[in-house]
C-alpha cells in the first residue's frame, strides 16, 4: 500500500468538512481580533491567514470537484486576486477603508465555509435502522 495520497482524486466528504471548519473558524477568529481591537501584532497573523484562506479556498471545495491539493491553490489563487481588485476599488473611489473590506471577505468566507459543511455535512440515520 503506498503512503503517498493520491492528489489526482477528488478529495473525500471528510476532508472537504475539515476545510470548511478551518475556513469558518478562521473568519470567526480573524473577525473578533479586528472587533476587539487587539495589538496588530496578534491581529496582523490572523487577519494574513484567514483572508489567504479567505473565501477562495471554501468557495472551491463547494463548487468543484477538484482534488484537495488544486482546490487550495486555486482558492488561494483566487483570494489574491480579490484582495487586489478590493484595494485597487478602494484607491479608485479614493476611500482607504480596509477594515470594512476584510470584514466583507470574512463575512464572504463564512458564508462559504458554511456552504461546504451544509453540502458534504454526515448522512444521519435514524436509530431503528441500525
Amino acid at each position: 500500500m503506498p503512503m503517498v495520497e493520491d492528489i489526482s482524486k477528488p478529495a473525500a466528504s471528510g476532508t472537504r468538512r475539515a476545510l470548511g471548519y478551518l475556513g469558518l473558524g478562521l473568519a470567526i477568529l480573524a473577525a473578533v481580533a479586528i472587533v476587539a481591537g487587539l495589538p496588530w501584532q496578534i491581529r496582523l497573523p490572523l487577519v494574513a491567514v484567514a483572508v489567504l484562506f479567505g473565501p477562495g479556498v471554501p468557495l472551491m471545495m463547494a463548487l468543484t470537484q477538484l482534488p484537495v491539493a488544486k482546490s487550495v491553490v486555486v482558492g488561494v489563487g483566487l483570494d489574491v486576486s480579490l484582495l487586489l481588485l478590493a484595494g485597487e476599488a478602494m484607491v479608485l473611489v479614493h476611500v482607504w477603508q480596509p477594515d470594512y473590506m476584510v470584514g466583507i471577505l470574512l463575512v464572504a468566507s463564512a458564508i462559504a465555509s458554511v456552504t461546504v459543511l451544509l453540502r458534504w455535512r454526515v448522512p444521519r440515520y435514524g436509530a431503528g435502522n441500525a
